[in-house]
Protein backbone atom coordinates (compact mmCIF):
# COMPACT_ATOMS: atom_id res chain seq x y z
CA UNK A 1 0.00 0.00 0.00
CA UNK A 2 1.15 3.57 -0.58
CA UNK A 3 2.50 5.35 2.46
CA UNK A 4 1.28 8.71 3.69
CA UNK A 5 3.69 11.61 3.86
CA UNK A 6 5.14 12.66 7.21
CA UNK A 7 3.20 15.59 8.74
CA UNK A 8 5.12 18.85 8.77
CA UNK A 9 4.72 22.15 10.60
CA UNK A 10 4.20 20.48 13.99
CA UNK A 11 4.27 22.91 16.90
CA UNK A 12 2.07 25.35 18.78
CA UNK A 13 -0.47 27.62 17.12
CA UNK A 14 1.41 30.53 18.72
CA UNK A 15 4.53 30.56 20.93
CA UNK A 16 2.65 32.47 23.65
CA UNK A 17 -1.11 32.22 23.01
CA UNK A 18 -0.77 28.52 22.20
CA UNK A 19 0.16 27.47 25.70
CA UNK A 20 -1.47 27.69 29.11
CA UNK A 21 -0.81 26.32 32.58
CA UNK A 22 -2.84 23.16 31.90
CA UNK A 23 -2.52 22.58 28.18
CA UNK A 24 -1.01 23.22 24.75
CA UNK A 25 -2.73 24.15 21.47
CA UNK A 26 -1.08 22.18 18.68
CA UNK A 27 -0.87 22.80 14.97
CA UNK A 28 0.46 20.89 11.94
CA UNK A 29 0.03 20.79 8.19
CA UNK A 30 -2.61 18.42 6.83
CA UNK A 31 -1.35 15.52 4.72
CA UNK A 32 -2.88 14.60 1.34
CA UNK A 33 -5.27 11.60 1.63
CA UNK A 34 -4.95 11.42 5.43
CA UNK A 35 -8.22 11.08 7.33
CA UNK A 36 -6.97 11.14 10.93
CA UNK A 37 -3.92 12.10 12.95
CA UNK A 38 -2.42 10.56 16.07
CA UNK A 39 -0.46 12.60 18.58
CA UNK A 40 2.36 11.01 20.54
CA UNK A 41 3.13 13.01 23.68
CA UNK A 42 6.30 12.15 25.56
CA UNK A 43 6.37 8.77 23.84
CA UNK A 44 2.76 7.87 24.74
CA UNK A 45 -0.10 7.89 22.16
CA UNK A 46 -2.77 10.47 22.96
CA UNK A 47 -6.11 8.68 23.57
CA UNK A 48 -8.08 10.46 20.83
CA UNK A 49 -7.27 11.63 17.27
CA UNK A 50 -6.19 15.26 16.94
CA UNK A 51 -6.55 18.08 14.44
CA UNK A 52 -4.80 21.43 14.05
CA UNK A 53 -5.82 23.96 16.76
CA UNK A 54 -6.83 21.26 19.27
CA UNK A 55 -6.01 21.91 22.93
CA UNK A 56 -4.04 19.07 24.48
CA UNK A 57 -5.14 18.98 28.11
CA UNK A 58 -4.97 18.45 31.01
CA UNK A 59 -1.21 18.71 31.47
CA UNK A 60 0.80 19.71 34.57
CA UNK A 61 1.87 23.35 34.96
CA UNK A 62 5.42 24.38 34.02
CA UNK A 63 6.33 21.09 32.32
CA UNK A 64 8.12 20.32 29.04
CA UNK A 65 6.60 17.93 26.52
CA UNK A 66 7.73 16.29 23.26
CA UNK A 67 5.08 16.10 20.52
CA UNK A 68 4.99 14.19 17.23
CA UNK A 69 2.20 13.43 14.74
CA UNK A 70 1.39 10.37 12.60
CA UNK A 71 -1.01 10.59 9.64
CA UNK A 72 -3.46 7.74 8.99
CA UNK A 73 -6.01 6.67 6.35
CA UNK A 74 -7.68 3.47 5.16
CA UNK A 75 -5.88 2.04 2.15
CA UNK A 76 -2.58 3.67 3.13
CA UNK A 77 0.26 2.79 5.41
CA UNK A 78 0.63 5.14 8.35
CA UNK A 79 3.14 7.90 7.87
CA UNK A 80 6.36 7.92 9.78
CA UNK A 81 6.08 10.06 12.92
CA UNK A 82 7.13 13.66 12.60
CA UNK A 83 10.29 14.74 14.38
CA UNK A 84 9.54 15.46 18.08
CA UNK A 85 8.93 19.10 18.90
CA UNK A 86 9.34 20.43 22.45
CA UNK A 87 6.68 22.61 24.04
CA UNK A 88 6.27 24.07 27.50
CA UNK A 89 3.17 24.66 29.63
CA UNK A 90 3.04 27.83 31.71
CA UNK A 91 3.16 28.19 35.49
CA UNK A 92 -0.28 28.72 37.04
CA UNK A 93 -1.83 32.17 36.76
CA UNK A 94 -1.55 34.21 40.00
CA UNK A 95 -4.80 34.92 41.80
CA UNK A 96 -6.22 37.26 44.41
CA UNK A 97 -3.95 40.27 43.92
CA UNK A 98 -5.42 42.92 46.20
CA UNK A 99 -4.67 46.20 47.93
CA UNK A 100 -4.41 45.80 51.69
CA UNK A 101 -6.49 48.38 53.62
CA UNK A 102 -3.62 49.48 55.90
CA UNK A 103 -3.13 53.16 56.68
CA UNK A 104 0.53 53.96 56.02
CA UNK A 105 0.07 57.72 56.36
CA UNK A 106 0.72 58.19 52.67
CA UNK A 107 3.99 56.25 52.74
CA UNK A 108 3.01 53.46 50.34
CA UNK A 109 0.39 51.32 48.66
CA UNK A 110 0.36 47.80 50.17
CA UNK A 111 -0.38 44.87 47.85
CA UNK A 112 -0.59 41.17 48.58
CA UNK A 113 -1.32 37.95 46.69
CA UNK A 114 -1.85 34.24 47.31
CA UNK A 115 0.29 31.23 46.51
CA UNK A 116 -1.25 28.83 43.93
CA UNK A 117 -2.79 25.78 45.58
CA UNK A 118 -1.32 22.36 45.03
CA UNK A 119 1.49 23.38 42.70
CA UNK A 120 4.63 21.36 43.35
CA UNK A 121 6.99 23.90 41.72
CA UNK A 122 5.88 26.73 43.98
CA UNK A 123 9.00 26.65 46.16
CA UNK A 124 11.16 27.47 43.13
CA UNK A 125 9.03 30.26 41.68
CA UNK A 126 8.74 34.02 42.10
CA UNK A 127 6.04 36.60 41.57
CA UNK A 128 6.82 39.53 39.28
CA UNK A 129 4.73 42.51 40.36
CA UNK A 130 4.11 44.86 37.43
CA UNK A 131 2.82 48.42 37.29
CA UNK A 132 1.35 50.35 34.37
CA UNK A 133 2.19 54.07 34.37
CA UNK A 134 0.34 56.57 32.20
CA UNK A 135 -0.70 54.10 29.48
CA UNK A 136 2.84 52.72 29.20
CA UNK A 137 3.30 48.92 28.92
CA UNK A 138 3.42 47.11 32.28
CA UNK A 139 6.90 47.16 33.81
CA UNK A 140 8.20 44.87 36.55
CA UNK A 141 8.75 46.79 39.80
CA UNK A 142 9.42 43.88 42.19
CA UNK A 143 10.41 40.22 42.32
CA UNK A 144 8.94 38.68 45.43
CA UNK A 145 8.15 35.33 47.04
CA UNK A 146 4.86 33.60 46.43
CA UNK A 147 2.22 34.28 49.06
CA UNK A 148 3.76 37.59 50.10
CA UNK A 149 3.25 41.36 50.33
CA UNK A 150 4.85 44.42 48.79
CA UNK A 151 4.76 48.17 49.48
CA UNK A 152 4.94 50.41 46.44
CA UNK A 153 6.39 53.76 47.53
CA UNK A 154 7.16 55.05 44.03
CA UNK A 155 4.02 56.72 42.73
CA UNK A 156 3.00 60.36 42.11
CA UNK A 157 0.71 61.90 44.71
CA UNK A 158 -2.88 61.28 43.72
CA UNK A 159 -1.78 59.17 40.76
CA UNK A 160 -3.73 56.05 39.81
CA UNK A 161 -1.72 52.96 38.91
CA UNK A 162 -2.71 49.56 37.60
CA UNK A 163 -0.92 46.51 39.03
CA UNK A 164 -0.83 42.89 37.96
CA UNK A 165 1.30 39.83 38.69
CA UNK A 166 3.07 37.07 36.80
CA UNK A 167 4.63 33.89 38.14
CA UNK A 168 8.18 33.28 36.93
CA UNK A 169 9.42 29.70 37.29
CA UNK A 170 12.61 27.89 36.26
CA UNK A 171 12.36 26.80 32.63
CA UNK A 172 12.44 22.98 32.30
CA UNK A 173 13.96 23.44 28.83
CA UNK A 174 16.63 25.83 30.09
CA UNK A 175 16.96 29.48 29.18
CA UNK A 176 14.87 32.40 30.50
CA UNK A 177 12.28 31.88 33.23
CA UNK A 178 8.94 30.49 32.15
CA UNK A 179 6.19 33.09 32.68
CA UNK A 180 2.55 32.56 33.56
CA UNK A 181 -0.29 34.55 32.11
CA UNK A 182 -0.95 37.80 33.96
CA UNK A 183 -3.38 37.62 36.85
CA UNK A 184 -6.32 39.93 37.45
CA UNK A 185 -5.25 43.55 37.67
CA UNK A 186 -5.83 45.93 40.56
CA UNK A 187 -6.18 49.71 40.31
CA UNK A 188 -4.91 51.82 43.21
CA UNK A 189 -4.66 55.58 43.74
CA UNK A 190 -1.96 57.12 45.90
CA UNK A 191 -2.74 59.77 48.51
CA UNK A 192 -3.44 63.33 47.42
CA UNK A 193 -1.17 64.70 50.16
CA UNK A 194 1.60 62.68 51.82
CA UNK A 195 1.36 64.34 55.20
CA UNK A 196 -2.41 64.60 55.25
CA UNK A 197 -2.73 63.30 58.82
CA UNK A 198 0.14 65.41 60.16
CA UNK A 199 -0.34 68.50 62.29
CA UNK A 200 1.85 71.43 63.23
CA UNK A 201 3.15 69.33 66.12
CA UNK A 202 3.56 66.27 63.93
CA UNK A 203 5.94 67.14 61.11
CA UNK A 204 5.86 65.25 57.84
CA UNK A 205 9.19 63.48 58.46
CA UNK A 206 7.98 62.06 61.78
CA UNK A 207 4.74 60.91 60.19
CA UNK A 208 6.63 59.10 57.46
CA UNK A 209 8.98 57.47 59.98
CA UNK A 210 6.06 56.09 61.98
CA UNK A 211 4.54 54.79 58.74
CA UNK A 212 7.76 53.02 57.85
CA UNK A 213 7.97 51.40 61.30
CA UNK A 214 4.36 50.22 60.94
CA UNK A 215 5.08 48.79 57.52
CA UNK A 216 8.18 46.89 58.64
CA UNK A 217 6.27 45.50 61.62
CA UNK A 218 3.78 43.79 59.30
CA UNK A 219 4.73 40.12 59.07
CA UNK A 220 6.37 39.25 55.76
CA UNK A 221 6.15 42.76 54.33
CA UNK A 222 8.94 43.86 51.99
CA UNK A 223 9.56 46.89 49.81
Amino acid sequence: MPKLDVPTGVGLTDPEAGRDSDGLRITFDLVADATSYELTLDGVPWPTPVMPSDWIAPLPANTAHAMSIVARANGFDDSDPSAPVAALTRPPTPSSLRRVPIDLNGWGIVLEWDEPDGWNNAALAWVLLRRSDDAKPPATIAKASLGHRYIDTRYPLGGEKVYDTLIAAPNPLGGPDNLSRAGTSVSARGPIQVGAIGTANQPLAASQQRSERLARALLGLRH
